[in-house]
């Protein structure tokens, strides 16, 4: 449920950087790093894209979501 996607086959994750949430990103993280292995995290959470090729960093890019960034760019690192 939580990696569902819409009809732009975006997750949770897509759509709650694009719109600078930060607290459903810190929920939908915490879980992840619980549930997921690193390759899943990667794949499903950090890289995965949209219909169009996006990722969530591009979509947070886009809109100017630095917070974003900030707060999940050294997530890359970690895995």
């Amino acid at each position: 449920m939580l990696f569902a996607t819409d009809k732009s086959s975006r997750t949770a994750w897509h759509v709650a950087a694009g719109k600078g949430q930060l607290d459903a990103l810190q929920k939908i993280w915490e879980w992840a790093k619980k549930n997921l292995t690193a390759e899943e995290l990667s794949n499903i959470l950090l890289l995965a894209t949209d219909s169009h090729g996006n990722t969530a960093w591009h979509l947070a890019a886009e809109k100017g979501q630095l917070d974003f960034y900030r707060k999940y760019g050294s997530g890359l690192k970690r895995i």
